[in-house]
């Protein structure tokens, strides 16, 4: 008996989830509105822009106080890296005003078809809105338009309420990691413990507009491009 042959191959597969992170990029360059869950003024979802740098650092160093890979992390150089990088995107909650409330990213590894939701971060006075669940349900739709089969989460083992979430958002926890994230205290470094989560995904997508992707912003051609990613959107 013949085997089918396989259609799966990593350049393939690297080339949908590129593409579909583009896509993604492309939806969230105009702000897209989302419903406050507890009734109050809407929120708006949008890809970050170049001028938001500054405004991210102060959001993550304001949401953890002390914790130093806010400030190396979130630099100028930085951001500005991590929008050149066709393999992950981020997002932002901002508020009717403006204010950047929230963060999330999701970096992807193509060949495998998965990926990482991490830095899901809320302004303490943006908080109990409901905002981080409704970034990571988007990056989950991200996930599905990139066609990857899985997405996980290394949610702090302190953080019940992320972790609590995470599992609203379809997410299980899997396994308990000991010791895994190096943070530092005034005391000196410390381990903490990490809960591993995961969610599957099955790849449909379809949540963009017809004809949305006519207009693509030439700075994210040319990074694919120089990514060495050949660009086949209609």
């Amino acid at each position: 008996m013949k085997e089918r042959p396989s259609q799966f191959s990593p350049e393939s597969s690297t080339q949908k989830v590129l593409e579909g992170i583009l896509r993604a990029k492309l939806h969230y360059l105009s702000r897209r509105m989302i419903k406050n869950p507890e009734g109050n003024s809407g929120f708006y979802i949008r890809t970050p822009q170049e001028n938001d740098a500054f405004e991210l650092k102060a959001l993550y160093l304001a949401s953890f106080p002390g914790y130093p890979f806010s400030s190396m992390v979130h630099t100028e150089e930085g951001h500005q890296k991590f929008l050149k990088d066709p393999s992950s995107i981020r997002i932002i909650a901002e508020s009717e005003l403006g204010e950047i409330c929230a963060s999330a990213a999701l970096g992807s590894v193509p060949p495998d078809l998965s990926g990482e939701i991490k830095q899901v971060v809320v302004h303490p006075r943006w908080r109990e809105k409901g905002l981080s669940l409704s970034l990571i349900q988007s990056l989950v739709e991200i996930g599905e338009i990139a066609g990857l089969q899985y997405l996980y989460m290394d949610v702090r083992a302190r953080m019940i309420q992320m972790q609590k979430t995470a599992l609203r958002a379809g997410f299980s926890a899997v396994g308990f990691r000991v010791g895994q994230h190096l943070v530092y205290h005034p005391a000196g470094p410390k381990r903490e413990h990490m809960i591993h989560m995961v969610k599957l995904l099955n790849g449909a997508g379809g949540w963009l507009d017809e004809g949305e992707n006519q207009k693509i912003e030439p700075r994210i051609i040319c990074q694919l491009q120089e990514a060495g990613v050949r660009v086949s959107l209609p």
